[in-house]
């Protein structure tokens, strides 16, 4: 009767001290889950559009123990993630160039522990300024003749702004009625030595210039005399 009290007393200690150990077990597995789970993305980045020369700023809200973040991003039309070399903050500001079309965003957040979470992809959207595909061309003729300026362009909403420096002058002017992207005019006196050009401007507010051209204004002595 003894030996078996003495049994069931070692059983019950036995019993108790895998208890205590497996306790311990949970405890620090429970302690060790919520460690992983410490770092949390609060807000995601959001996607950017500019146009070039534009400065833009990347932002990401994250909690967690001693924090780090990497930018980082993909080129268009590749699939391998390149570190920012200055991406080291919750924000990131850069001035858009032509590498930026279509550009994609991450950042990978790593904390203390070495547990680390990764941002939502975000695009960038460049604002790509118009584009001339046929420059205006140098006109020549007599007073009184009639001359077509022109020129072609591509790009949304574009607007055009003719413009011109009087012989002799460096200020641009610009014309009242060149607002199209065909401007006529009739020759006069003010036209001799003229130089002419166009700002067209998008939508967006990209801008671009057109080539500079010339006016020859054919005077009367310079007529060709016919052949008697």
């Amino acid at each position: 009767m003894k030996n078996c009290m003495k049994k069931m007393i070692c059983f019950g200690l036995v019993f108790m001290m895998l208890f205590i150990v497996q306790g311990h077990i949970t405890t620090y597995a429970l302690e060790n889950n919520n460690v992983s789970n410490s770092i949390a993305i609060t807000s995601q980045p959001a996607a950017v559009a500019g146009k070039i020369g534009d400065a833009v700023e990347f932002r990401v809200g994250a909690s967690g123990t001693n924090i780090k973040y990497q930018w980082q991003y993909v080129l268009k039309g590749q699939n391998n993630w390149v570190n920012f070399t200055s991406g080291n903050a919750c924000t990131m500001k850069k001035v858009l160039n032509e590498t930026y079309d279509d550009l994609k965003v991450r950042v990978v957040i790593t904390d203390g522990n070495g547990n680390s979470v990764i941002s939502d992809t975000v695009t960038v959207t460049l604002k790509k300024a118009p584009v001339i595909t046929s420059q205006p061309a140098a006109v020549a003729g007599k007073i009184g003749d009639a001359v077509e300026f022109r020129v072609g362009a591509s790009g949304t909403n574009i607007k055009y702004q003719w413009q011109y420096v009087l012989k002799g002058q460096n200020n641009w002017v610009n014309f009242t009625s060149g607002n199209a992207c065909t401007m006529k005019k009739v020759l006069n006196e003010t036209y001799d030595g003229l130089k002419v050009r166009v700002v067209i401007t998008d939508g967006n507010g990209n801008s671009v210039t057109s080539n500079t051209v010339n006016v020859t204004l054919i005077k009367s002595e310079d007529w060709e005399l016919p052949i008697m």
